[in-house]
């Protein structure tokens, strides 16, 4: 079944048809745009004999409108869409308003025989004339690739300590310089019986090599260097593996880069596309550092003899003391830390085709962060994937990162869950909340994608009480949060979710990722001045984007849901 979107922008003036597939959609863009604050109709279409009952419209997971009147023509059949707001049903001809950066339109479909499908569009370039702070991005993007998501470690499948393209580079520049210091005395081994190989200097592409030259290293063996050579055609032969898959992996990113930044008429932004241009940059740097590197490490190997056998593995073949220079088996022992994981970060970066996306990482590796310093450690339990079963697949579960994190601190056990689902009917993965609406399709005048609600992040404390901190990451100003947000994530997250005890025990607060004037770092919606300062509210907006590097309204935050969990509960005479 042939299905697309035809969107008709009235102001400015601009169509775009946007096609449709069965399924959660796949990674890459649609091509074109459309406008932040473009007004529009739209109209869904397709070509097949079946008839639709009705149909539910999404912006990633969040209904924003339902499909109605059915007309044919032909075999072509279209429905309009009716939108739907916080106030009930109207046209509102406004339905990217607020939004920055890119998105998925998904639909549910219902068949007049009673089957359902799930159709989704690629990603959607949306763009703006509002500029976006490229500092902050770049800074995200270090979070996540540079160094800090890597030690927490939250990849799935990957082992401790992954290694990207840069750390492959930093190594291999050891490796290269271990040569240029000791290289003429392993070479001197090598040939000892056969005078016909010259001794001298090995001239490598910036790098220049005075074989001889180095302090002497005493016991050297031929069995060493014979290992050495073995060891460094293995490392070049992997390593251009690698350089091949990488200039793959940036061939189709910056095709995908060209084309998009083609979409953006001028005088509009789009800021997905800043975090394009710093990943582009930066992969370029660490393409021709390891060009280089390759070169040098041919170079070396031309300058050593040729000797029978492959070594199969990078691993020592004899114990550290039995090596006359231990460097060569540190460097031999690293080596396979990083070299199964050297692309797959990469990869994983390279994916995230949305801005909003970026700062849901973003947040997940400074909250873990943020735990850290505070003293919390791993409970025991290993970091997991859960998965959570959804019913029309709306919501998509995360596939990248571990999506639950168990730590503890003294008494207190925390878990964080990254885009957990509340349902009503169930609680799962120790998540002992509810949604309380959602039976009456009219009752909820909020999303029900299944039943369930899907925040970024639930913080669940445990000591002699129970505490819930529910977060929503929006990478908005605090002004379109107020604005759009606020009162939507209250209603979903606080009034229609409690405890399955039937108590509401959870705080609810946004987090802001993009600066304003507003200099205060902690919003309180509950803000009267009798309450007093040191009063925490329920509900707020957290400031958290990288240039507040600072989380001192977090912590007090934290204390004060630290204390309330340890204190124990009233006993209750009957």
């Amino acid at each position: 079944m042939r299905c697309f979107l035809a969107l008709k922008c009235h102001f400015p003036e601009d169509d775009m048809i946007v096609n449709l597939t069965p399924g959660e959609g796949e990674h890459g863009f649609a091509k074109g745009c459309i406008y932040e604050n473009g007004l529009y109709s739209i109209t869904f279409a397709y070509y097949g004999d079946r008839k639709i009952k009705e149909g539910e419209v999404y912006i990633e997971d969040q209904l924003i409108a339902e499909l109605e009147n059915m007309e044919e023509s032909g075999d072509r059949k279209s429905m309009r869409l009716m939108y739907k707001t916080h106030y009930g049903y109207k046209d509102r001809g406004y339905p990217f308003l607020m939004l920055l950066d890119s998105i998925r339109i998904k639909l549910t479909v219902t068949f007049e025989d009673g089957e359902e499908m799930l159709l989704t569009s690629n990603q959607i370039l949306v763009v703006t004339k509002n500029a976006e702070d490229r500092t902050n991005i770049a800074e995200m993007l270090h979070y996540i690739d540079g160094g800090e998501a890597l030690r927490m470690g939250i990849f799935k499948g990957a082992d401790d300590g992954p290694t990207m393209i840069f750390k492959l580079n930093t190594y291999l520049a050891e490796v290269i310089t271990f040569f240029e210091r000791y290289g003429s005395q392993y070479v001197e081994i090598l040939t000892s019986g056969n005078r016909k190989k010259e001794i001298g200097c090995c001239k490598l592409p910036g790098i220049h090599f005075a074989l001889g030259s180095s302090k002497k290293i005493l016991g050297v063996k031929k069995r060493e260097a014979m290992e050495l050579v073995q060891f460094l055609r293995l490392l070049f032969h992997r390593s251009l593996s690698i350089y091949q898959s990488f200039v793959s992996l940036w061939d189709s990113y910056r095709i995908e880069y060209t084309s998009l930044k083609a979409c953006v008429p001028e005088e509009f932004s789009a800021p997905i596309l800043t975090a394009h241009s710093i990943r582009s940059e930066r992969a370029a740097r660490e393409c021709s550092r390891l060009s280089r590197h390759l070169s040098s490490l041919l170079r070396i190997l031309k300058a050593l003899p040729r000797i029978l056998g492959e070594k199969s593995t990078p691993y020592p073949e004899y114990p550290r003391e039995q090596y006359a220079n231990p460097i060569l088996f540190d460097l031999m022992v690293r080596w396979p830390l990083g070299n199964q994981n050297a692309i797959q970060p990469e990869d994983f970066i390279f994916q995230i085709d949305s801005l909003n996306k970026l700062y849901e990482y973003y947040c997940l590796v400074r909250l873990l962060r943020f735990f850290s310093k505070q003293g919390y450690v791993p409970d025991g339990m290993a970091d997991d994937s859960f998965h959570y079963e959804t019913k029309n697949m709306v919501f998509e579960n995360e596939k990248n990162v571990l999506n639950t994190y168990y730590r503890r601190k003294g008494e207190v056990h925390m878990t964080l869950y990254f885009q957990p689902l509340i349902y009503r009917d169930r609680v799962v993965n120790g998540l002992e909340l509810v949604r309380t609406t959602g039976a009456d399709s009219n009752f909820s005048t909020f999303n029900k994608t299944g039943n369930y609600y899907s925040p970024d992040f639930i913080i669940k404390m445990e000591g002699h009480r129970t505490l819930y901190l529910i977060l929503d990451a929006k990478f908005q100003t605090r002004h379109t949060i107020l604005k759009g947000h606020m009162d939507q994530v209250i209603s979903k997250y606080y009034t229609q979710v409690r405890s399955i005890d039937g108590k509401r025990n959870q705080k609810v607060y946004i987090l802001q990722g993009r600066t304003d004037t507003y200099t205060n770092n902690l919003w309180s919606y509950e803000n009267s001045d009798a309450l007093g300062e040191h009063f925490i509210s329920d509900f707020g907006i957290l400031q958290f984007s990288p240039d507040i590097s600072g989380n001192g309204e977090f912590q007090k935050m934290l204390l004060t849901m630290e204390n309330y969990c340890m204190k124990k509960e009233p006993i209750v005479l009957n």
